[in-house]
């Protein structure tokens, strides 16, 4: 169709529509190009200085943001062009040309294009397509019904492929909500509001009238998302983003404590370092304790809630404003407690605290300081003078338990009070030296905590929309302080590494369910090779046949991605409850793993994806076959690479290898260097599992040969030997020897990992607790009295035995002072020993030396007092071995112990030295229930020593108020209660049980390595794997081999002989498959080893934690592993029993036409 278009430029009116687009078009390029060079902010209202210091020459207005002009960043300079400038104004130049040029310009040949279009043989082919879809649809999905026999390999491999893959993303977004929900219990305050600038003389913005302040918190909780707010003197102001290279932060000094007495001479409120306070998170600016002055607002609403749960029980309440008021509480922190001796109720003469006036660089003069505290700034030191402020008369209403510590903006577990015993004066000194801020909390069930990225953009509105307004009828300007906002990124790198972790362990599932699908299309495919040639022949095009196959394929594809899918989001649930390996427990709040539109359609792509472009290969192959070639079912099969094969399964059997020497005592194990070892932890445990399992699945397909080779001389293997030729040399016959070795060795690393953790829980709870219980009394009790006291405390007929971990400081011939613990006779039977504790893996050898005289040494101690073991002498001076007295490496060492006495005489206080001697009896690690952080650098020795150098009264009558406490017939929630009752009692300071610290270890574990869940998981998908894939493989491997058996049948054999001959062979593969998938495997779990100690210790570092890494002994479940090889072995009974009598039911005629 052609159009022939005539006009006279000259006589021809302009339509009405021409004329709309030239005025729209001219209009709209004034406006852009006036915005661009003029700025639409010069006539309109635009951004206000408040808001940003460049508003005075952002004029120009960024298109993006038409809807947001009161925010500062709707603005630019004049001048500036950006993208959506010049779409803007070349959009209206075209309307411009449009108009002036005509209508009938441009529409007919934009009206012819689309008509070619639509007429070209593309549309009309595909337009064909979608009117036969649903017929195609309905005719595929009988045709799969039909052939569901071959659909089920499809079936099963897409299934697994979805539910892997699916899991494995969706586990990523639940865990980043279950990190976030974690992360929220921590904060008490979720965000702080400061001045927008440090209050000063001629600064604007700012009151030091706490009355005003009151109200700006009222206008701050009148917004829907905030719940609570206070107005809180404690840590300076940083009126600026806590970023990296902002030097703010390191003036922002909190007030800090800075002394208290008491009239009551027992309780030790002098005590040296009392004050010390290490700060975790941020620079490091003073670690000393920090106190803060809450407002009435902290005693009522959510405050007050999130303050009282950490107070301990029976240790007093969060009380009312009025309360507080009226008795001048103080709350304390549990450690400041247990320093001072101090209780609820106790009466505080004085308590002084100390406020930053200044902070320079540099000294300040002498005299202008109450105090000077010292900072440092890369080096340089940073000056922070102090003034001392005083109170009077306050009373201890309670003690609580340290929450972690978080956001450095604020100071963490600080002594609290209220401000009310603060006088109108002292509150204006400290608002005149920025020591002021109002603390929020919001409404969480408003805050989005699908992802950290959703509650970070609302934050970040959240925080923009409390600082464009002002307060107090414009007095009062604010700088909002996101605290939740300053977790999220910690979380994000944090959980990016977790999901790194788990995903690398996740590989060889995910591997696995893809081999599964391929092999399951292979044989899917392989089954219609000669229904493919006989359509040819009778004229079916090669188009169409492919299209008939892929249809039926993505069919049974569709159907299988769409189940997987759904109970993938059913058990990411599950999977974040593990507490341990095949063990959940709830987590106590919802998880939505859902994931975005663009990680299912990856997971479609994944699954669905290769599962059609596999199939469209393997179909065009079949396609290219001569017909003859099809019908006689001859199939090249290209060789496989033996060589990779080989080059793979030693490169990974080194890691293995290397893990098996250490386990046995070789420290430096194959003796790489660490980049060489980091690529073996990394790479080697995937190089041995594909490897291994190409390599030995060869031998696994033939099995029916080595079985013969065993059982030759059989009576039931008598008549079946001729139809045993040539068994397992079919690539079907390898492929399912593949599969049975890829899912049994998964099961095998899943077990034994699994089965490891759970067992590095535990005596990572032993390590913990020591025993089954750990109690610090109020007083000092000997060990007939605490165990008295529990047994009282107890309502049930129990049994408890107490030891105490005395520590006595020696000084070693020749050498410094150094601290050494003391091992009673009763630590034998009270503690938990673990082997990896002590000097080599007899832990009654190790006990009965400490008490016949020996002492061990950590490794630093070691290396100090020049001993064997600390590595100082190379590879040979070190080792887990429990020395005798025979050793080359043991020696005796004389000890001193300096006894304090009072000289009447002289009035003072000498030192008498006490004297003996031990055997050094090699290095350890720590002792049960004791801190690790000091155990290397420290001494064990047994309670004869100890006798030696106090005497035996002083042991006899030994008192302390720290003990560790075994308690037989009480276990499980009746421990937790027990424990529960020893700590309400008041004589008693605290208590530690074994189920409640295994308890936070397993969710710890849970949540931190991921590993509990992901390992149940990847046995029960594995499991079932190995199941339903021997089940639906062999039946389709029976298929192809119809014909064979009824030849046999045709020359005679009977269904008996045939049924043993298929037994026989089959059975063969599959025990002898199964057996080296068991061997890969804990081949497998020795290599994984490594890669779980290198993160673990990862971990460990980033989370600030010192207790020492429990050695992952493997655990080798064999009951488990049986009960899944006897699952395996019975289904595939089970399919061949059923496949092949309904082979010997066949008609043999037709079968052996090919029919």
């Amino acid at each position: 169709m052609t159009y022939e278009i005539e006009h006279d430029e000259d006589i021809r009116q302009r339509s009405t529509m021409e004329t709309v687009f030239i005025a729209i078009g001219s209009i709209s390029l004034f406006i852009i190009l006036l915005n661009m060079f003029y700025g639409l902010g010069n006539l309109f209202s635009g951004c206000a200085e408040s808001l940003h210091p460049t508003c005075s020459t952002s004029k120009k207005l960024n298109w993006l943001d038409i809807g947001n002009t009161s925010h500062w960043e709707a603005w630019s300079p004049t001048g500036s062009v950006g993208i959506p400038d010049v779409f803007l104004a070349l959009f209206s130049i075209g309307i411009l040309i449009i108009g002036i040029r005509g209508m009938d310009t441009f529409w007919p040949p934009i009206q012819q294009k689309i008509h070619d279009i639509i007429g070209s043989k593309f549309v009309q082919r595909n337009t064909q397509r979608l009117r036969d879809a649903p017929d195609n649809l309905r005719l595929a999905a009988l045709g799969a019904w039909r052939g569901r026999e071959r659909g089920m390999a499809v079936f099963a491999g897409v299934f697994l492929a979805s539910l892997v893959i699916t899991t494995v993303l969706s586990y990523g977004v639940g865990l980043s909500q279950v990190f976030f929900e974690g992360s929220l219990e921590v904060n008490v305050i979720d965000a702080k509001a400061e001045f927008r600038k440090a209050p000063g003389e001629g600064i604007d913005g700012w009151t030091n009238n706490t009355t005003t302040l009151v109200e700006v918190c009222d206008e701050l909780t009148a917004m829907e998302e905030f719940s609570d707010c206070t107005v809180i003197f404690g840590k300076k102001g940083l009126h600026s983003d806590v970023s990296w290279g902002n030097q703010d932060i390191f003036f922002s000094l909190p007030l800090l404590m800075n002394d208290v007495n008491s009239s009551d001479t027992q309780k030790t409120w002098n005590e040296e370092k009392i004050w010390d306070y290490e700060y975790t998170t941020g620079p490091p600016v003073v670690n000393q304790r920090a106190i803060s002055f809450l407002g009435p607002g902290a005693f009522d609403g959510v405050l007050a809630d999130r303050l009282s749960e950490n107070i301990i029980y029976g240790m007093g309440e969060w009380e009312s404003a009025e309360v507080v008021e009226e008795q001048r509480g103080v709350y304390i922190p549990s450690d400041v407690a247990s320093s001072a001796n101090a209780e609820v109720g106790d009466v505080l003469s004085s308590l002084s605290f100390s406020y930053t006036t200044e902070s320079k660089f540099g000294e300040f003069d002498e005299g202008v300081c109450d105090e000077v505290k010292i900072s440092t700034i890369e080096e340089a030191i940073l000056s922070h003078c102090q003034k001392i402020m005083t109170l009077e008369n306050m009373t201890i209403l309670g003690i609580y338990e340290p929450w972690p510590q978080g956001n450095p903006t604020l100071a963490a577990n600080p002594i609290y009070t209220t401000w009310t015993v603060l006088n109108e004066s002292q509150r204006a000194t400290l608002i005149d030296f920025d020591h002021i801020y109002l603390g929020l909390t919001l409404d969480r069930s408003l805050l989005p905590t699908s992802s950290t990225a959703d509650a970070a953009d609302w934050l970040d509105a959240l925080g923009r929309d409390v600082q464009e307004q002002t307060y107090a009828n414009g007095e009062v300007e604010l700088f909002y302080v996101d605290i939740v906002s300053g977790t999220i990124l910690f979380l994000n790198i944090f959980l990016g590494l977790i999901q790194a972790f788990d995903y690398i362990i996740m590989i060889p599932i995910v591997v696995l369910s893809l081999s599964v699908l391929i092999y399951g299309l292979v044989l899917s495919l392989e089954q219609r090779r000669r229904e493919i040639s006989i359509h040819r022949v009778i004229g079916g095009t090669s188009e169409g046949l492919r299209g008939m196959v892929l249809m039926e394929l993505a069919v049974v594809a569709t159907v299988a991605w769409f189940f997987g899918y759904l109970l993938a989001m059913a058990a990411v649930p599950v999977v974040l409850m593990s507490v341990g390996f095949m063990q959940f427990e709830s987590l106590g709040f919802n998880v939505n793993p859902a994931i975005g539109f663009g990680a299912t359609m990856f997971t479609a792509l994944a699954t669905l994806g290769l599962a059609l472009l596999f199939g469209r290969s393997r179909a065009k192959d079949f396609m290219e076959l001569e017909i003859n070639e099809g019908v006689s079912k001859i199939q090249k099969v290209a060789k496989p690479k033996v060589w990779l094969h080989w080059t793979l399964f030693l490169f990974g059997s080194l890691g293995a290898i290397d893990t098996l020497l250490v386990m046995n005592g070789n420290d430096d194990g194959l003796g790489f260097n660490w980049f060489v070892g980091g690529l073996i932890n990394v790479f080697g445990p995937f190089m041995l599992w594909i490897g291994g399992a190409l390599i030995l699945g060869k031998l696994g397909a033939a099995g029916p040969r080595i079985m013969q080779f065993f059982f030759s001389r059989s009576p039931l293997l008598s008549d079946v030997k001729r139809g045993l030729k040539g068994s397992g040399s079919t690539e079907s016959v390898n492929r399912l020897a593949v599969i049975m070795l890829l899912t049994l060795s998964i099961v095998t690393l899943a077990a034994v990992q699994g089965y490891t953790g759970t067992l590095v829980d535990e005596r990572t709870a032993d390590v913990t607790v020591g025993s089954d219980m750990q109690v610090i009394s109020s007083d000092n009790l000997t060990t007939s009295e605490i165990e008295s006291l529990i047994t009282e405390i107890s309502d049930d007929d129990i049994s408890v035995s107490a030891v105490h971990i005395p520590t006595i400081t020696l000084i070693p011939e020749g050498g410094e002072r150094i601290t050494a613990y003391v091992l009673l006779e009763e630590s034998a039977d009270v503690l938990k020993w673990l082997p990896q504790a002590i000097p080599g893996d007899d832990v009654d050898a190790a006990m009965a030396a400490y008490q016949a005289g020996g002492f061990t040494a950590g490794e630093d101690a070691a290396y100090e007092l020049d001993l064997w073991g600390s590595g100082r002498g190379g590879a040979g001076d070190s080792g887990d071995i429990l020395l005798d007295n025979t050793s080359e490496n043991s020696e005796v060492v004389n000890f001193t112990w300096m006894q304090l006495t009072f000289d009447f005489a002289s009035g003072t206080l000498v030192e008498i030295p006490n004297n003996d001697s031990a055997q050094y009896i090699g290095t350890h690690d720590f002792i049960p229930g004791v801190p690790t952080a000091d155990m290397g650098s420290s001494l064990i020795i047994g309670e004869s020593t100890y006798r030696g150098l106090i005497g035996n009264a002083a042991v006899d009558n030994h008192v302390s108020n720290t003990w560790i406490i075994r308690v037989d017939g009480v276990s499980g929630d009746d421990l937790k209660v027990l424990r529960t009752s020893v700590e309400a009692d008041s004589r008693i300071e605290s208590a530690l049980d074994w189920e409640t610290s295994h308890e936070a270890v397993e969710r710890n574990g849970g949540l931190i390595f991921g590993t509990p869940g992901l390992l149940s998981l990847q046995f029960v998908v594995a499991s079932i794997a190995a199941i339903a894939s021997s089940f639906v493989f062999l039946s389709l491997v029976l298929n192809q081999r119809q014909k064979e058996l009824a030849v046999l049948q045709a020359i005679g054999a009977s269904p008996n002989q045939i049924i043993r001959l298929v037994l026989f062979e089959i059975l063969s593969i599959i025990i002898v498959s199964m057996f080296l998938g068991v061997v890969l495997g804990m081949g497998l779990a020795l290599s994984f080893n490594g890669l779980f100690d290198v993160f673990g210790f990862i971990f460990q570092l980033l989370s600030n934690t010192d207790s020492t890494i429990i050695s992952r002994e493997l655990q080798w479940p064999w009951i488990e592993l049986g009960m899944v090889s006897l699952a395996v072995f019975a289904s595939v009974v089970m399919a061949l029993l059923v496949t092949t009598r309904k082979a010997l039911r066949s008609d043999l005629a037709s079968v052996l036409k090919g029919e």
